[in-house]
């Protein structure tokens, strides 16, 4: 009885932290940065490919920053979706509404399985 009772609570324990953990270990910085590199079948020009790459480092960063962060889940969700409404403003200065558009499905679909692991990339993808 101690034992199946000492074994609840750990596996209490391991979904508590896999339910919170940190983005690093879903999803390590560069290759999302990578990820969100993607965009040779998109037909974008470099010049717009470099600023774009610019933009999804410091997306990164920031996103990184409040996922991490000790903030309470509410304030992270606020956080995150103060951040995607951002960054979807700069996608469509940069690319040109059409271009962001298509830019956003393509990473819509490429990220899903991000999105899986942890839910709170919802508010930011």
């Amino acid at each position: 009885m101690k034992f199946l009772k000492i074994l609840l609570v750990l596996v209490l324990l391991v979904t508590f932290q896999s339910g919170y953990a940190q983005l690093g270990k879903i999803i390590p910085k560069p290759d999302l940065i990578k990820t969100l590199a993607d965009t040779a079948d998109l037909g974008f020009s470099k010049d717009k490919n470099d600023k774009l790459i610019k933009q999804n480092e410091s997306f990164v960063n920031d996103l990184f920053g409040i996922v991490d962060s000790d903030k309470s889940e509410d304030d992270k969700k606020s956080a995150l979706q103060r951040l995607k409404k951002d960054n979807n403003s700069k996608l469509d200065d940069l690319l040109g509404i059409d271009g962001a558009n298509k830019y956003r499905k393509k990473m819509k679909k490429t990220l899903r399985p991000y999105k899986r692991k942890m839910k709170l990339l919802k508010f930011a993808l």
